[in-house]
């Protein structure tokens, strides 16, 4: 299978609790993150929820199992589907009203997909990008732009 490696970062002005409270609203996934076409919870045990998510991509399901390690990190293990690995969203206190927001994804490709890393990693962290400023959009009372 081949890896995949996505690392996005955006610095925000709005307090941490601000922006964790976005980051970390898995309900609002398809809103902010447009890879995520819609979010079924299976199960949620303390702060692990279990879930099936359906991607855009050829609305493929994914199972993942997502750990709120507040107020810092929200941890995607992505268990099934056409990505497995992880996606690494972590909330990093920057000081004077600002707020560092970053997404890592380390991720195999399953299937076709892993024809296509190239592609993927371009087309996976241009979203990765519009997601962030999305969030940074919210946070700091804008409505987002894409």
């Amino acid at each position: 299978m081949a890896m995949a490696r996505i690392e996005k970062t955006v610095t925000i002005a709005a307090d941490p609790e601000k922006v964790w409270s976005l980051a970390s609203a898995l309900d609002r996934e398809p809103e902010i993150w447009k890879g995520t076409k819609a979010v079924r919870t299976l199960s949620t045990s303390g702060n692990v929820v279990e879930r099936e998510v359906t991607l855009a991509f050829r609305e493929r399901k994914e199972r993942e199992r997502v750990t709120l390690e507040p107020p810092r990190r929200v941890v995607h293990e992505l268990l099934q589907g056409p990505m497995r690995g992880t996606k690494t969203v972590e909330v990093i206190p920057a000081g004077d009203g600002q707020t560092r927001l970053s997404a890592v994804y380390d991720v195999r490709l399953t299937g076709m997909l892993k024809l296509g890393t190239r592609p993927f990693v371009k087309h996976a962290g241009e979203g990765t990008e519009h997601a962030l400023q999305r969030i940074k959009d919210l946070a700091e009372g804008r409505m987002p732009s894409a």
